[in-house]
């Protein structure tokens, strides 16, 4: 997979890990740190072996099957973690917004404004 993470890397391409588990390969610390120098006037990511050119246009990007992943620190350090996880009471929840939205327009907009005011309140809070 490295070669192919590398090609990534120099042409500026998204990179995907499918299906990681709660530990990630060391070969991945110097691209999760970003250590990138300039020399020359081009861009370079420096790896344990050679130095790359890296295009500011590279992304990395995994999923996992885990319900609950808990990473270490050092990784949740260096990632940014989205919960995309789908439940079938989210699911029904959404359609129910869609049916009020369309049936009953003036409460979809009275709860929008609510759920404003309640994040407004809640900053005020905090």
């Amino acid at each position: 997979f490295m070669k192919h993470l590398e090609l990534a890397v120099q042409y500026g391409s998204p990179f995907l890990f499918e299906g990681i588990d709660e530990e990630l390969d060391p070969l991945l610390d110097p691209i999760l740190e970003k250590n990138i120098f300039i020399e020359g006037g081009q861009t370079f990511l420096k790896l344990p072996d050679k130095n790359i050119s890296y295009d500011s246009a590279f992304r990395l990007f995994f999923t996992t099957k885990l319900a609950n992943p808990c990473y270490s620190p050092e990784i949740m350090a260096k990632t940014m973690l989205v919960n995309y996880s789908v439940t079938g009471d989210g699911l029904a929840n959404q359609l129910l917004n869609v049916v009020v939205a369309h049936e009953r327009p003036e409460l979809e907009i009275e709860y929008s404004n609510l759920v404003s005011e309640m994040s407004e309140s809640a900053l005020l809070i905090v």
